[in-house]
């Protein structure tokens, strides 16, 4: 239910597809994931699904676990998943401004949006700024805030996350419990994230995180 709506990543400072960072920040948004239909397929470096067996990425902060690549449901809220996984592309129906994003998992293994981002820029990474927006297209059926969280790893796509913390989560600012479609797009619906974060260890130039 909170998708992001746009995504910045500065001073840059995962998968066989990845964003290239040179020194230049990187942006993006998601406007080319179309109108109609379901695809699996993204734009360059990012990957969406879900974990498998049943993987509670807030907790277990990711342990190797298979992860299952799912369709991305064009969608402008109105979908009701009815706890059933679904990866969403949200948006006003036909408009081109899309969000990607997702109903919460409650039978199976969280579902993930994941960007790989490889250091192309001859140095290490200490620390990066990331921008985004979050956007909440669907009320949830109880009263508690629910939660979008970011989570790192410079290991590979499934193994060593750690949470980025607090600074870094989206919680959705609608929870009337009235399970309706919202516009996301509207001020009251969406939230601007941002925070620097700084990894354990320096990011190694020619690395992918």
């Amino acid at each position: 239910m909170a998708p992001f709506g746009a995504f910045t990543c500065l001073e840059a400072t995962a998968a066989e597809s990845f964003k290239s960072y040179t020194g230049t920040p990187i942006a993006e948004n998601f406007d080319s994931l179309g109108t109609v239909g379901t695809d699996i397929t993204l734009i360059t470096g990012w990957n969406a699904g879900h974990f498998n067996p049943i993987i509670n990425q807030g907790t277990t902060g990711g342990d190797g676990a298979t992860t299952v690549t799912d369709a991305l449901v064009v969608d402008n809220g109105s979908h009701d998943p009815n706890s059933t996984p679904m990866l969403a592309n949200f948006g006003i129906s036909g408009a081109s401004d899309r969000a990607l994003g997702s109903f919460a998992r409650t039978s199976a293994g969280d579902q993930f949006l994941q960007l790989a981002i490889k250091n192309d820029s001859g140095s290490p990474i200490t620390s990066f700024v990331l921008n985004y927006t979050g956007e909440q297209w669907r009320s949830p059926q109880g009263t508690s805030p629910q939660p979008l969280t970011v989570w790192y790893s410079n290991t590979d796509a499934t193994n060593g996350f750690v949470s980025m913390g607090a600074n870094f989560t989206f919680y959705s600012p609608n929870n009337s419990s009235n399970n309706v479609p919202l516009e996301g797009n509207d001020g009251t619906n969406r939230t601007v994230i941002s925070a620097t974060y700084m990894p354990a260890a320096p990011i190694a130039a020619g690395s992918t995180f």
